[in-house]
């Protein structure tokens, strides 16, 4: 889905990027008009402060309705749901690596509606025999109210042991309470990190959003990811 804005009479679509890894995870690049660039010089639409970054690596632009991503010619190539791309059509839910940064395509609003609105994610069947597909789970589609409900719900509930709470943090920290709260969720961020890159999507050249881990708990673990890493920015910049 996409939000769009205009310029005088020129319409242009509204993006937002939301960054799951790098020095500036936590950030959210929230309505930018297109087109988009990325890359490590000041003069890119998004600078990101990685020296795997090329100086102007990628552009996202409008076209007929759909953000497209090109490649740059950088230098470390970029890839979408760890595949390598030169161009690509976005869709929400999308996880880009740029560099050593992951980039997560779309709003939550954006990437619930593109889950209930994919009318072509199959019910369950059987794995796959080939190794690339073994262990994929299909996603059963659900109703747009399901997806609307599951955004509203906290990661965690009174069944794990956490309160609906648990996202508030502690008052008064000392210096060395906010270093040790950091390393406690810099390590929690890097196991989620750990398994997203471990994941490959199966038909990059089809309309259907399927990974080597089940889409709706990808999803989910991109979710949390985020919630983490704006906790570790609140952390380390108490401003």
């Amino acid at each position: 889905m996409l939000i769009r804005g205009r310029t005088g009479s020129i319409p242009m679509a509204l993006v937002t990027l939301q960054v799951l890894e790098g020095l500036e995870r936590g950030r959210t690049f929230r309505d930018y008009p297109t087109p988009i660039t990325i890359g490590r010089e000041e003069e890119n639409t998004i600078r990101l402060n990685d020296e795997r970054v090329s100086r102007f690596h990628a552009k996202l632009q409008d076209d007929g309705g759909k953000v497209i991503l090109t490649d740059l010619e950088s230098t470390n190539g970029t890839r979408v749901n760890g595949r390598p791309v030169q161009v690509r059509i976005l869709r929400p839910g999308d996880q880009l690596s740029v560099g050593r940064c992951m980039l997560l395509f779309g709003g939550a609003e954006e990437i619930a509606s593109h889950l209930s609105q994919d009318k072509k994610l199959r019910q369950p069947s059987e794995a796959p025999q080939d190794s690339d597909h073994r262990g994929t789970v299909s996603v059963q589609q659900h109703s747009e109210s399901d997806f609307e409900s599951w955004f509203d719900q906290p990661i965690t509930n009174n069944d794990g042991g956490y309160a609906a709470d648990w996202g508030k943090l502690p008052e008064g920290l000392t210096p060395l309470q906010r270093a040790q709260l950091s390393d406690l969720l810099a390590h929690v961020h890097e196991e989620l990190r750990t398994a997203l890159s471990s994941g490959k999507e199966l038909s990059p050249d089809t309309e259907k959003s399927e990974m080597g881990i089940d889409w709706a708990e990808w999803q989910r673990v991109l979710k949390l990811e985020m919630e983490l890493a704006v906790l570790l920015r609140q952390v380390v910049d108490p401003k």
